[in-house]
């Protein structure tokens, strides 16, 4: 089954980033906050989470293939995007800027779209904010920054819940689902 085969209800998250940013490990550490998902195809996921259904595409991207039209369509049918870069290597941020610009000019929005751009930690020993990123993600781009560390489930559900409140999704299922306790 592909993107547009899927059920138009569906919520369709776009996780993209470079190659070995951590996408399919979120998507697996998602299986532990959700339970195991059905594969539509290679690199498509889905949970059915009380009536709603939550489909995430991880798409690996380079500098090369911003611009490549089938990215851009996948991008059209999505309704909110996580833009991955590994904490631990700065050049895996950069090819996020092309990433969310192209997403902006496809869905014809500057505000109100739910874009999260994730810095994913290998390293636990410490929680430290890369201060430059998150300025210019939070500042600039006036977007949402987190960091998520590798197998660490408060992260990760506190994240889910926040792309399900930010898609407007039912409030019981953002409510009761997603908690996070401090």
């Amino acid at each position: 089954m592909s993107l547009s085969d899927a059920p138009s209800s569906a919520l369709h998250v776009m996780i993209v980033g470079e190659a070995g940013v951590g996408k399919r490990s979120f998507v697996s550490q998602l299986e532990d906050v959700w339970g195991e998902s059905q594969m539509f195809m290679e690199n498509e996921y889905i949970w059915t989470i009380r009536d709603c259904e939550v489909i995430f595409h991880i798409t690996d991207i380079t500098q090369d293939s911003v611009s490549d039209r089938a990215l851009q369509i996948r991008i059209g049918e999505c309704d909110a995007f996580i833009l991955m870069h590994l904490v631990e290597d700065k050049e895996s941020f950069e090819v996020l800027p092309l990433i969310k610009d192209i997403i902006l000019k496809e869905k014809g929005m500057e505000t109100d779209l739910p874009i999260f751009v994730v810095g994913y930690r290998v390293d636990c020993k410490e929680f430290v904010t890369e201060s430059k990123v998150a300025c210019l993600v939070v500042w600039d781009w006036m977007m949402n920054y987190r960091e998520v560390f590798e197998n660490n489930m408060k992260h990760v559900t506190k994240l889910c819940g926040d792309i399900m409140s930010s898609c407007q999704a039912p409030t019981a299922v953002a409510a009761n689902t997603y908690t996070v306790e401090e």
